[in-house]
Order: C-alpha cells, then sequence, then structure tokens
C-alpha cells in the first residue's frame, strides 16, 4: 500500500518540482558591476546588437559582447558614481543623447505608417525626370569668387572672353584658374562628376542648357560671392521609371518619415512654448500697463506663519511683564523666577528670535501683500500674543511663567520646520 503524504509535503513537493524542472533554463549570474546583476540572458541580448566582425564565430561573439558589456557598465560606474563628480562635458553628451533617444522613441511611436501608392509613384516619376527618362551625368568645373565687386566682375568676363565656343577641355579651365591667379582674384574651385538625381533640380537644368548654348559656361555675379560654371562633358543616362518603383517607393516613405518628423517636432516645440511661464512672459502685453502677477501659492501660509511669529513676540513680551517680581496676595499669581538677570536675557532671546523669523517670513510676501497689509498682519498677531496668555494662565494653573516659553518655543520650531521644507 503507497503511504500518503501529509498535504503539507505534496504542497512543498509541488513546488519544487517544477522548480527543479526550470532550474536548468534559468539564466546564470556572470557578474556583479555595482548594484547591477549580468547575465548569461543579458549576454545574449546584447550580442544581437552587436554586429559580428569578419570570421567571428557565435562563441568569439558571445564572448565580445560579454566584454563590452561589463566594460561598459564598469566604467559608467567609475565615471558617474565615483568620489570625484563626472566631468561637464561627459554629464552634457549623456543628456543630450538621452533626450535624442526619448525623442526619437516618442516620434516612431507616433509616427502614422504610410505605404506609397502607385499614383503617387507616378507623379513623383513625372515631377523628376533629371531622375529618370532625362538623366544625365555631368563634369563640370565650379569655381566661386567671393567679394565679386563690378570691377572685378569685368576682370572675370574679359578673361571669359578668351574661352572658345563649343565643348570646353580640362586644360582650357586650368588655363583660365592661372589667369586668375595672375590677376590677383581670389577664388576656390571644385572639379566634379554628378549625376542628374544628385543634383538639384535647378542646376541641373542650368548644366542643359549650358549643354544645348554654343557656349559652355556661366557666370553669375553677386555682391557676397560670384559663380561661374565651366561644364566640360554630358553623357545621357535614361532609366525607365518602371524599372526603378522599388528605389522610388523607398525614397517617399524616407521623405514621408521626415515630413512626420519635422511636424511632431513642431507639435512639441508649440506646445513647450504655450505651457511654459517663460514664453508667456515674453509675449507682447495687451495694454500698456504690465499685468499684475498671479499670487503665489504659498503666499497664505507664509503669511500665517508671519502671524503666528508675531504672536510669538506679544507672547514673550506679555512673559516677561508677568514674570516681574510683585508683590501680590492672589495665590494664583505667578511665581517670577529668582534670578532676574537670566530672566532678561531669556525673554529678549526670545523675541529676538520670533522677529527673526516674522522678518523671514515677511519679506517674500511683502510684494503681495502690499503695505497696508503688511501693517496690519504684525499687530494683529502681535494682538493675539498679548491676548492669549489669559486663557493660558487659566488653564496652566499658575504656571504661565513655565508655560509661556515653552510655547513659544513651540512656534518657533514649527515655523523653522515649515521655513525649511518651503526653501
Amino acid at each position: 500500500m503507497t503511504p500518503r503524504l501529509p498535504l503539507p509535503a505534496w504542497l512543498i513537493l509541488s513546488l519544487a518540482l517544477p522548480c527543479a524542472a526550470l532550474a536548468g533554463d534559468e539564466a546564470q549570474i556572470i557578474a556583479r558591476v555595482s548594484r547591477q546583476i549580468v547575465t548569461t540572458a543579458d549576454v545574449a541580448a546584447y550580442a544581437a546588437l552587436v554586429p559580428p566582425e569578419p570570421d567571428e564565430t557565435p562563441e568569439m561573439l558571445r564572448d565580445r559582447a560579454r566584454d563590452l558589456l561589463l566594460a561598459s557598465l564598469l566604467a559608467q560606474t567609475l565615471l558617474l558614481e565615483g568620489a570625484e563628480p563626472p566631468p561637464e562635458d561627459l554629464r552634457l553628451q549623456l543628456q543630450e543623447a538621452q533626450r535624442r533617444i526619448a525623442l526619437d522613441y516618442y516620434i516612431a511611436s507616433h509616427a502614422a505608417p504610410y505605404t506609397p501608392g502607385e499614383a503617387e509613384i507616378a507623379a513623383f516619376a513625372r515631377d523628376n525626370p533629371q531622375m529618370f527618362e532625362d538623366r544625365a551625368t555631368y563634369r563640370y568645373v565650379e569655381i566661386l569668387l567671393p567679394g565679386l565687386a563690378p570691377e572685378r566682375e569685368r576682370q572675370v568676363r574679359d578673361l571669359l572672353s578668351h574661352l572658345p565656343d563649343g565643348p570646353l577641355a580640362t586644360a582650357e579651365a586650368a588655363a583660365l584658374m592661372g589667369r586668375l591667379r595672375e590677376a590677383d582674384i581670389p577664388f576656390r574651385a571644385q572639379s566634379a562628376i554628378r549625376s542628374s538625381e544628385q543634383l538639384p533640380a535647378g542646376f541641373a537644368s542650368l548644366l542643359d542648357g549650358l549643354w544645348a548654348a554654343p557656349r559652355r559656361f556661366s557666370l553669375q555675379a553677386d555682391a557676397a560671392e560670384g559663380r561661374l560654371v565651366l561644364l566640360l562633358d554630358r553623357l545621357a543616362d535614361p532609366v525607365e521609371a518602371s524599372d526603378m518603383r522599388a528605389q522610388i517607393a523607398q525614397g517617399l516613405t524616407l521623405r514621408n518619415a521626415a515630413d512626420q518628423r519635422r511636424a511632431i517636432v513642431r507639435d512639441l516645440a508649440e506646445a513647450a512654448m504655450d505651457s511654459s511661464s517663460v514664453a508667456q512672459a515674453a509675449a507682447p502685453p495687451a495694454t500698456v500697463s504690465a499685468p499684475r502677477p498671479a499670487p503665489s501659492p504659498l503666499l497664505l501660509p507664509t503669511a500665517l506663519m508671519a502671524a503666528l511669529a508675531a504672536a510669538a513676540i506679544g507672547l514673550a513680551v506679555s512673559w516677561m511683564r508677568a514674570a516681574r517680581p510683585c508683590d501680590t496676595g492672589d495665590e494664583q499669581a505667578d511665581l517670577p523666577p529668582d534670578r532676574p538677570l537670566l530672566r532678561r536675557l531669556t525673554g529678549i532671546s526670545l523675541i529676538a528670535l520670533a522677529t527673526l523669523g516674522f522678518v523671514l517670513f515677511a519679506l517674500p510676501i511683502a510684494p503681495g501683500l502690499g503695505a497696508h497689509r503688511l501693517i496690519i498682519l504684525p499687530l494683529a498677531g502681535a494682538l493675539a500674543g498679548i491676548l492669549v496668555p489669559a486663557p493660558i494662565r487659566w488653564l496652566s494653573r499658575g504656571q504661565f511663567i513655565f508655560v509661556a516659553p515653552v510655547a513659544v518655543a513651540l512656534l518657533l520650531a514649527a515655523e523653522l520646520a515649515v521655513l525649511l521644507s518651503v526653501r
């Protein structure tokens, strides 16, 4: 007969067996860097992001990814969590990288999916013939002439008059640049071979016009910088738009992604400006008089703390008056301390601390309260401090001399706690 196990034993076995079965699939810990644990699963995930090198086996890639991951974690710990603060340029680079990654992720998650249709592909081919049936390859020399004044422009045109009509050779372009140097005319030149699909449509149209014209050069004069173009050769290289359909669709997709990115960035920037108090303050006022700033949400609590400080002043003054030696037959009269100097120093200290607390709380709210409220506030607080001792004297049963300093100290401690929390 099979022995029956008690319920706790079955419960332990039911939990232990699946855990033992899954133990072989758990990721193993390979290192602990600072407060972060690195496992074999972390290395495998990081290896998927590392591009393999030529002739690198999967084991070699995994080892290299492990070293890169551990090295980057330790470098981050040493630079950011060390005794010395991180360098300013590193901190700025990390902030910029974080902002860029956050922006890219936001744009990717908010951009609408897009697939160009046949009509859009046909329209693009029709609007850009220089990329298809009119595609050509140009060989030209571009010469930039900074500060082309009218007198210097006449010099350049005189030198251009020596160029022949029709096709131009490389030697003739070099000879022209030599004459520009002899005339002490500053310039920058570059020789290029470009396809019409790589050039702006306007510049490609200019080169086509030069190829059809009797003279293969063009001078565009400008006060800031002149531009001289010498066309040396043009080779027709047409292609059917239908053969480039995949490339056209890819280009339209990239252009749509760029347009959506610009739109999202503009919307985010406008939303940030709209919600910014700085932008609202920078906007021109509707009237000549500046708008009155909105009251601070801390105005009323700060005013209350200032009033309590004034009440503490009145309470301290009442204590000093009550602590003076007096001759009375009232059994409930307060018993004065037998040390007048200590009594006087204690009272002055309490009044000074309460006055300091009132100044610290009243100064920040003075512009918001106005002069009349700022005068009423300490008077009302001090009056309350003078009137409060009567019920305190009755409740303390003749111990006002000892209770009043404690009350003032508690008020000052509460105000100090509020002041530290606000600032």
